[in-house]
């Protein structure tokens, strides 16, 4: 984290170390950075659908990775079995 000192250097800090100088004033001000989370990536109806039918054949909860292909080999199995 940035921190302006009093005298004007800019020094980057660890998070605790920049906050104690801005209690004790030895600091004037510190940077930070915005982090917001990216919006998830929207799945595919047709994903979701092959995800219910695999958890209502197998009984387990399909894995998140897997894809259509990959599900529809599974439901294949799942149900031969």
């Amino acid at each position: 984290m940035k921190v302006r000192m009093r005298t004007g250097h800019v020094r980057n800090l660890p998070v605790f170390r920049a906050k104690a100088l801005m209690r004790t004033g030895a600091a004037m001000e510190y940077s930070t950075r915005e982090m917001r989370a990216e919006e998830p990536p929207k799945q595919d109806e047709e994903l979701q659908q092959l995800r219910v039918e695999y958890q209502q054949v197998s009984g387990k909860r399909a894995y998140h990775g897997w894809d259509e292909a990959t599900l529809r080999q599974k439901i294949e199995a799942a149900k031969e079995s």
